[in-house]
């Protein structure tokens, strides 16, 4: 059954526009990984500091795997989370068709 994160960020004053380019190179790299269904970013309307990510990984192994890989630990933990003022992450999963 996959797996859905829902990040909320909000970026430290002037580092917006950093983590946006930043967030483009994450992408990338994330769909590229085996079991990676999706990774959308988006910078919330009338809040240029706030952004949401929704990833979908094929199972909770595929998001392990995401969470050891290299450019997760150098580009999310190294680049991004340094330039944050809050950070929410919630994992989901998904209901079963009724």
């Amino acid at each position: 059954m996959s797996v859905t994160v829902v990040a909320r960020w909000i970026a430290g004053e002037g580092h917006a526009d950093r983590i946006e380019e930043l967030l483009a190179d994450i992408a990338e790299k994330s769909l590229a990984e085996p079991g990676c269904l999706a990774y959308s970013g988006y910078r919330a309307d009338g809040s240029e500091r706030e952004f949401v990510l929704v990833e979908e990984y094929a199972d909770a192994g595929a998001l392990e795997r995401h969470q050891e890989s290299d450019h997760y630990r150098e580009l999310v933990l190294g680049a991004v989370v340094p330039l944050l003022t809050e950070r929410h992450v919630g994992r989901y999963t998904a209901l079963r068709a009724a």
